[in-house]
């Protein structure tokens, strides 16, 4: 006969699981609900360029210089018939800062779902469906509890940030996917021994350097897990250690000929060292913290992070956003204080503490440390933190199990409302943004719907820029005839056609600006400052 509290037990287990899987179905819908529906943006026009084995260069010389209809740029953004992989490849090895796995990828995608915003994001959601169950093994993996498995992969389907980048044409998602398979590997390889967990614990981490260089991060807090849960000491024999070393010293010589040969990859992003005020990094970091949970863009519309200018969204203390962050916030910071308290009773626990703490700590510490000490925005742009949120979800997914599992009566309904509240939080958040045409992940083109509204306004608008991504971008939000102008080194103002249109000067750079200010007869006139939109008028 079954004791009534393992009853007890067994039963509120199965109401989790339908619980889980009732999140995880809803989560996978929301990853593929309205696709192409959000501002294809800056960033994710050069992967579309990319697509099409395409490269800046070659759009200057083929649109630079002379009026044409903006829906050309669409040919830069489709997939090619004389497009070759290799030429991609050689494009990424001159023309960007990122490496070829992501991009090799959706290459072939695109050539199988077709090269719409909605195909190429397509390639991301399936992804972010992935990276469930991956998120479980790691779970699994370090508690071995069914409770912590389910909590962990049912938050992370309604995660209001997961949702947003496998929506994005970007490679966060398969970086999700490779720092989650690595991390599993790693425990199954440290607590087995096994070669193969080891041969597939090096190929992740080669494929992680080949997505981007920040899954390296993951890599040097694994190396300081198993250092710190094997109490390893420099000299010492201790065997996961050193397959660890072999296993990182094959992945990394794997991506070295793809760093020896790529002049530009190293090239850093200038905005992420722009100083910001501390209170708008302060408000940032809260903001972040309760993301993978609850998304404060929800509670305004205006341009939550502006990272190029000094427009964040400030929230006052009557915010309800303000207060509902700073409780996650609080949530994120007692789950692994609780972890810790717990490490102390079984070696289980000990080691998993390590592994988050790990998880978190090293690539948090590499980006907080120079923005403290150099100024810098590094550690407050959300994509860079994917190992820090997830170390934040597995330490509150083991926080909730322990609690269901080990409270009392009231004790324990007070942490399954909690648990219900956040999961709420991340499916309102995620339905909202759903809506929406834009959302804070979108940076420098959040603007981008409103602008090109301002435009067609005008009856006959011409718009210009020196930058072909900005014009691309617009490709995709301003009718296909709108006329449009690339110019090169100069802008030459007495050539441009001001009878025949109004004409819209997109992201000036400093030197087109100083250029017309030094010329008499021609201003620009601030049209949508935020938005960077101006339009060219003789004085």
């Amino acid at each position: 006969m079954i004791h009534p509290l393992v009853q007890t037990q067994k039963t509120h287990l199965t109401r989790w699981l339908w619980v889980g899987i009732l999140l995880v179905i809803v989560g996978i819908g929301l990853r593929f609900y309205h696709l192409g529906h959000k501002v294809y943006w800056y960033d994710e026009v050069y992967t579309s360029m990319h697509v099409a084995s395409m490269t800046r260069p070659e759009i200057r010389d083929r649109w630079g210089d002379r009026p044409f209809a903006i829906g050309e740029l669409q040919q830069a953004q489709r997939p090619a018939a004389g497009g070759s992989l290799s030429k991609t490849i050689d494009g990424l090895r001159r023309d960007d800062v990122h490496p070829p796995l992501y991009f090799s990828m959706v290459w072939g995608w695109a050539r199988w779902v077709g090269g719409s915003p909605a195909g190429v994001r397509s390639l991301s959601a399936v992804l972010g469906v992935l990276a469930l169950p991956l998120m479980g093994g790691v779970a699994w993996a370090l508690w071995r509890s069914p409770l912590t498995t389910g909590i962990a992969i049912g938050l992370m389907a309604v995660s209001p940030y997961h949702v947003l980048y496998a929506q994005e044409a970007r490679s966060y998602s398969l970086l999700t996917v490779l720092m989650l398979g690595s991390s599993w590997l790693l425990l199954r390889a440290a607590r087995g021994n096994r070669s193969a967990d080891w041969v597939g614990y090096s190929i992740t981490v080669a494929l992680g350097l080949y997505v981007h260089l920040f899954a390296f991060f993951v890599t040097i807090g694994h190396g300081l897990y198993l250092a710190i849960a094997h109490r390893w000491r420099w000299g010492a024999v201790c065997k996961p250690v050193q397959r660890y070393r072999w296993a990182v010293a094959a992945g990394v010589a794997a991506f070295l000929p793809w760093l020896l040969t790529s002049p530009g990859f190293l090239r850093s992003a200038g905005f992420t060292t722009r100083r910001i005020p501390p209170e708008v990094l302060a408000q940032r970091w809260l903001i972040n913290l309760a993301m993978p949970f609850f998304d404060a863009q929800v509670s305004d519309r205006r341009q939550l992070f502006d990272v190029l200018g000094d427009g964040d969204l400030r929230l006052g203390l009557t915010s309800p956003a303000l207060w509902i962050c700073g409780a996650i916030a609080l949530l994120s910071v007692y789950a692994p204080w609780h972890l810790w308290q717990q490490h102390r009773a079984t070696p289980t626990d000990r080691a998993a503490w390590w592994f988050v703490l790990t998880l978190m700590a090293v690539t948090g510490l590499l980006l907080l440390l120079p923005d403290l000490i150099l100024g810098g925005q590094r550690s407050t742009i959300g994509r860079f933190l994917i190992p820090c949120l997830l170390g934040v979800q597995l330490a509150i997914a083991r926080l909730f199990a322990h609690k269901l599992e080990s409270g009392g009566g009231g004790g324990r309904s007070l942490w399954c409302t909690a648990l219900i509240t956040l999961a709420a939080l991340g499916i309102v958040s995620c339905s909202v943004s759903a809506q929406a045409s834009t959302w804070w992940h979108k940076y420098s083109s959040y603007y981008q719907h409103e602008m090109a509204a301002l435009i067609q306004q005008a009856e006959t608008p011409l718009v210009v820029s020196n930058n072909p991504i900005r014009l691309m971008a617009l490709s995709h939000t301003l009718p296909s005839e709108t006329a449009a102008y690339l110019y090169q080194d100069r802008l030459p103002l007495e050539s441009l056609p001001f009878d025949a249109y109004q004409i819209f000067v997109v992201n000036p750079d400093q030197d087109l600006v100083q250029a017309i200010d030094r010329q008499p007869g021609y201003r620009l006139q601030p049209v949508l400052e935020q938005g960077f939109l101006w339009q060219l008028v003789r004085a």
